[in-house]
């Protein structure tokens, strides 16, 4: 079905908007600016949006659908729970700098958002990315790839390796973003895995 041009112009919305927020952080823009960057009308960002909260929520879940079908590919393409895992960083790494930026943006900016909402982007958060992780994890203990640990406290272990490395500026430095995945996988895989270390290998690009 061909796209609406309120589709398209939300759309462009979104994408101006997430340059903007990395760039210059959730509080330091107005509606008004976002709007004279997108090339619309106040009147017609509200249209699409109702505050700037809802605007950022928007920006939050369109990272968050990216991630989901990032997972998607992961979980289809690989074999075991470290090779989905793989695919997933893969994925993850290999978009755009802003895309990848907004998970910054998201730990720094999230508690600017409401109570209530809050908790409904948690419920997302949770279903469309670290649920799915805890899922690629929970399989890889019941196949006996994995060591009997509780899948979701180990799913925020691993979250926990690879935030930093979303976190850091992108140095442009393709060689040195592998080799820091890589080390992630190894030393976290080699610590959870059942399989001696050798037998499992370490390399992110095998």
């Amino acid at each position: 079905m061909p796209a609406t041009d309120s589709s398209i112009t939300r759309d462009r919305i979104i994408e101006q908007a997430t340059r903007l927020f990395v760039s210059r952080g959730y509080h330091a823009m107005s509606m008004r600016e976002i709007a004279e960057a997108v090339g619309v009308t106040k009147a017609a960002l509200y249209y699409h949006f109702s505050d700037k909260e809802a605007l950022f929520v928007a920006v939050l879940t369109a990272s968050l659908d990216r991630l989901e079908a990032i997972l998607r590919t992961a979980r289809a393409t690989g074999r075991t729970a470290r090779e989905q895992v793989r695919e997933m960083l893969n994925g993850i790494f290999a978009q755009s700098p802003e895309q990848r930026a907004i998970v910054r943006v998201a730990r720094q900016e999230m508690a600017a958002l409401s109570q209530e909402t809050l908790e409904q982007f948690g419920r997302l958060y949770y279903a469309k990315f670290v649920g799915q992780v805890e899922a690629i994890l929970a399989d890889g203990v019941a196949r006996r790839e994995l060591r009997e640990l509780d899948p979701r406290q180990t799913t925020w272990l691993l979250m926990g390796m690879v935030y930093p490395l979303l976190d850091a500026a992108p140095t442009g430095d393709a060689g040195a973003e592998e080799s820091a995945l890589a080390l992630a996988l190894t030393v976290f895989f080699d610590g959870v895995g059942c399989q001696p270390a050798g037998e499992m290998g370490g390399d992110l690009g095998a």
